[in-house]
């Protein structure tokens, strides 16, 4: 390797070392202070740099908010599809995906108020919902639905289900339940119900619905 490409490389190390601790800096913003605030002045004084120093990395703040959104987005959607992969069944992996979203976004509120929450904050384009959210969440879903109907072709699963909408009904059902958790705690207020309660209620009215 020449002096010349070692020196390159140290230079593109040292680049993207910058670019992460801005990137960071940001997720620590949205984690103290909500989407709404996350604004180019924040992330500056979170990451002590100047506010013209986080225009030369990213181009505006949407660009960053959707650095920010597919990473997070990338850590949920592994823990999910994880969760779905190891289940033998249908059903069981309809309760996974519900179970580990709930976990991980109640471990990372940040990223649940950046994807899901007070949406209109967010930045988040329709492009990159198109280009990186509906691609990924097709995914998930089609192996969801893939197990449900071998739940549904060998009567496990009744047969009048709509796969495609339990599927669905599965992610209204953990998006619900953190919204209301969350909102909440926003306002200094507890669920009367705790979620755990709410998770395990839910899932068992899901499988007893969905079977025969």
């Amino acid at each position: 390797m020449s002096a010349i490409e070692t020196a390159a490389d140290r230079k593109a190390a040292r680049q993207a070392e910058r670019r992460e601790h801005i990137v960071d800096a940001a997720r620590r913003v949205v984690r103290e202070h909500g989407a709404a605030g996350l604004t180019i002045t924040a992330v500056a004084r979170a990451a002590h740099l100047s506010p013209p120093a986080i225009y030369y990395w990213f181009d505006d703040m949407h660009s960053l908010t959707e650095v920010i959104a597919e990473e997070m987005l990338g850590e949920a959607m592994r823990v999910m599809v994880t969760a779905v992969a190891r289940s033998e069944s249908g059903l069981d992996a309809l309760e996974a995906m519900i179970r580990s979203m709930v976990d991980h976004y109640g471990a990372h509120p940040e990223a649940f108020q950046l994807l899901h929450d007070n949406i209109a904050h967010t930045g988040i384009s329709d492009g990159f919902r198109e280009r990186v959210v509906y691609p990924r969440t097709m995914r998930l879903n089609g192996a969801l639905e893939a197990l449900l109907m071998a739940d549904q072709a060998r009567g496990a699963l009744h047969a009048d289900v709509n796969v495609r909408a339990l599927t669905h009904v599965g992610w209204c059902t953990a998006l619900g339940i953190l919204s209301s958790t969350t909102t909440l705690a926003r306002v200094g207020s507890e669920n009367p119900v705790p979620q755990s309660m709410l998770l395990n209620e839910a899932v068992a009215q899901l499988r007893r619905g969905a079977r025969p």
